[in-house]
């Protein structure tokens, strides 16, 4: 008895930590328009306890895990073009309308023609950065808020950026 419940310990950990499902709007590259969740992986250390889809996505990782209508799937992030997700959902990083790091309002033309609006959101104080820099740093992303909602918005697929 002391064994079987050992090996379910065992088996417990080897699933590795628990992870939190963040539900978003992918818009992919094939013109799909999908309903998923995206996997977070728990961090103490951040607004919210897990790590951002932002970190994620713009992470070292190629594939990410995502649940798509109730299975399990690897998604190229290459292949995102955008992601919805609501603004107080997990996953956010905390992101406040009125904290600072806010730009002024962006248009983002996209090569498959669609044009995304809204707030360009960054970490990096306002008086440090050009909009040519935000554009230009490292990452796979920029963060759009658009009311009550975030975009993360791929700058593989941003054709046009005006302000």
């Amino acid at each position: 008895m002391h064994e079987s419940s050992l090996y379910a310990d065992l088996e417990d950990h080897s699933r590795g930590p628990a992870m939190t499902r963040c539900p978003v709007k992918l818009h992919l590259t094939d013109g799909r328009q999908i309903e998923a969740h995206i996997y977070l992986l728990p961090d103490p250390m951040r607004p919210g306890g897990v790590v951002t889809v932002e970190g994620i996505v713009d992470g070292p990782r190629d594939f990410i895990p995502v649940d798509v209508d109730g299975s399990n799937t690897l998604l190229s992030c290459s292949a995102i073009r955008s992601i919805e997700m609501s603004v107080d959902g997990p996953g956010t990083g905390g992101q406040d309308a009125d904290a600072g790091g806010s730009l002024d309002m962006v248009n983002l033309r996209l090569d498959s023609g669609e044009t995304i609006s809204g707030v360009l959101t960054t970490m990096a104080p306002l008086e440090s950065m050009r909009m040519s820099d935000v554009f230009n740093r490292p990452g796979r992303f920029l963060t759009v808020r658009d009311g009550d909602k975030l975009v993360l918005v791929s700058k593989a697929h941003l054709v046009q950026a005006s302000f």
